[in-house]
C-alpha cells in the first residue's frame, strides 16, 4: 500500500519536473484547461468538453490516499448542496488498480463524474503538475482555469467560493 503512494507521488514529481525542465508554461487562471479522456466506472470515456456550459471541479484522488478519503463526506455534501446548480463534479483517480477504486467507488458511494487514468495518457496531470493528493481544480463554463488550488472540501473556503459562482440553472 505505502509502495503504491510512494511511487505515485514519485511519478508525479517526476513528471512534473520533466515537464518545467522542458520550459512547458505552466497553467495560470483564465486559461483554457486542457481536455482530457477517461474512462468511468462502467468503461464509458468521458472528456472535459463534454462538460462545457457547467463550472467543473475537479478532485485528483486515490483510493489508498487517507487525506482524500477524509475529504470525501464534505465532497458529498458540496454535491448535495450544489445538486441544482450547473457544476460539475469530476473525481479522478491515480489508481493503478482498476479494482481498488471500483471498490471505494462502490464502497463511498460518489455521485460524482467518477473517472480513472489507468495508467494511460498522465497528460492533463502533468500539466496541473499535480504533486500531492488529494489535489482540487476549478474551471469555468468555458473550461478557462479559475482556481488551480482549490480549498479542500472540509476548509469552509470551498463553499464560499463555489457559493459566489454565477451558476444557477
Amino acid at each position: 500500500m505505502k509502495i503504491k503512494f510512494y511511487s505515485t507521488i514519485v511519478l508525479l514529481l517526476a513528471a512534473c519536473c520533466i515537464t518545467m525542465a522542458q520550459h512547458k508554461s505552466k497553467l495560470k487562471p483564465g486559461e483554457l484547461s486542457p481536455d482530457f479522456k477517461y474512462e468511468d466506472s462502467k468503461g464509458k470515456v468521458h472528456s472535459l468538453s463534454e462538460l462545457r456550459g457547467k463550472y467543473v471541479l475537479i478532485d485528483f484522488w486515490a483510493s489508498y490516499c487517507q487525506p482524500c478519503k477524509e475529504e470525501l463526506p464534505c465532497w458529498k455534501e458540496l454535491i448535495r448542496k450544489f445538486k441544482k446548480e450547473k457544476i460539475a463534479f469530476v473525481t479522478i483517480s491515480i489508481d493503478y488498480s482498476r479494482e481498488d477504486w471500483l471498490e471505494a467507488l462502490k464502497k463511498e458511494k460518489l455521485e460524482s463524474l467518477n473517472l480513472i487514468i489507468d495508467n494511460k495518457d498522465i497528460s492533463f496531470v502533468i500539466a496541473y503538475c499535480v504533486e500531492t493528493i488529494p489535489r482540487y481544480v476549478l474551471l469555468d463554463k468555458d473550461g478557462k482555469i479559475i482556481n488551480l488550488y482549490m480549498p479542500r472540501p472540509s476548509d469552509p473556503q470551498m463553499l464560499k467560493i463555489l457559493q459566489s459562482l454565477k451558476c444557477s440553472s
